[in-house]
């Protein structure tokens, strides 16, 4: 499975509408400004982009945030591994753009822990007053 450049993974992205902002290359490029190296794999019918943080010593620890993009990303986990063994991963964070009740793969179930993003997201409409929200 190929590592994507930004183009790619725009074209990728743009046949997978519903995905989080946190998966787009957008979002990939700004933590790059930030100390972040995101790297992007992906087939026609998944894909994940995993950002890379260096830790003393070379290593460095990866996350995904709100991902992988697409449907059987179980067949991703192999190269996932692959690229995290790589770069050194000493850990990696999967946060899939899933709701409190849905649960992952049984193959990326490992040790839970706090997520960093928010579980959902709430609109309202704000028109009229504090009462009317």
């Amino acid at each position: 499975m190929p590592v994507l450049d930004v183009t790619q993974w725009n074209e990728f992205l743009h046949q997978h509408p519903s995905a989080h902002l946190l998966q787009t290359a957008e979002w990939g490029e700004l933590k790059a400004a930030f100390g972040w190296q995101p790297v992007r794999i992906g087939n026609a019918a998944s894909g994940v982009q995993i950002l890379f943080r260096t830790l003393p010593l070379g290593l460095t620890v990866g996350y995904i945030p709100k991902g992988p993009v697409g449907g059987n990303w179980e067949r991703l986990l192999p190269e996932i591994e692959s690229v995290c063994r790589s770069r050194r991963a000493v850990f990696l964070k999967i946060e899939p753009d899933a709701w409190e009740d849905e649960s992952p793969p049984p193959s990326v179930v490992g040790r839970p822990a706090s997520p960093v993003q928010p579980r959902r997201t709430v609109e309202i409409c704000l028109d009229g007053g504090e009462e009317d929200w």
